[in-house]
């Protein structure tokens, strides 16, 4: 087992999944993610307040954000919020959750609008690695896929990198094979 495979194998652990996907920062493995979501629909929900970063790679993957309002107390994204526009919108893959500022998304209300709505809940821990919900489950273990970030000014600042957790077999096996037709600096 090589050292990254060891470290996939741990991170992957860690937040209860089975697979992980480790790649040079989070917004490629966001992009692997938006790239399995569902191709005949083509918006996924974000949150109003967040980082821009995962708007641009939305672009990149052919898909649109379509905005949630976030909740005044913590400023994550608003359940309610989020069945509301579901119920208007049939043309929505994906709701990425954002843990944000020290506080956790309310990942069961979420997960349940998401199940009914049969979209994909991406559970984003870019800025919240090791934390825990309310429930004190750890952050990255509820999402059907989950973004790690190691990039600057994160918990584990590693200067770069990222990681796709996830337990759908099928999500991994595509984002493997995406992530083998990426370029590599080294191969510009």
């Amino acid at each position: 087992m090589t050292y990254i495979q060891k470290v996939e194998k741990k991170l992957a652990k860690m937040h209860y999944k089975k697979y992980c996907v480790l790649t040079g920062r989070a917004s490629t493995a966001l992009w692997l993610t938006y790239m399995c979501c569902n191709k005949e629909k083509n918006q996924v929900i974000v949150p109003s307040l967040m980082c821009l970063s995962p708007i641009f790679v939305l672009n990149c993957a052919g898909k649109k954000p379509l905005f949630s309002d976030v909740k005044i107390a913590d400023a994550t994204i608003n359940p309610q919020h989020v069945d509301r526009l579901l119920k208007k919108n049939k043309n929505v893959s994906a709701v990425l959750a954002v843990h944000l500022y020290g506080f956790p998304c309310d990942l069961d209300s979420l997960q349940k609008i998401c199940l009914k709505n049969n979209v994909m809940l991406i559970e984003d821990v870019a800025q919240a690695m090791g934390g825990r919900d309310k429930n004190n489950y750890i952050l990255g273990s509820k999402g059907d896929v989950s973004i790690l970030s190691f990039g600057h000014t994160k918990i584990l600042d590693l200067d770069e990198g990222g990681a796709l957790l996830t337990n759908n077999e099928k999500i991994y096996n595509n984002s493997i094979k995406l992530r083998s037709k990426i370029k590599n600096k080294d191969d510009e």
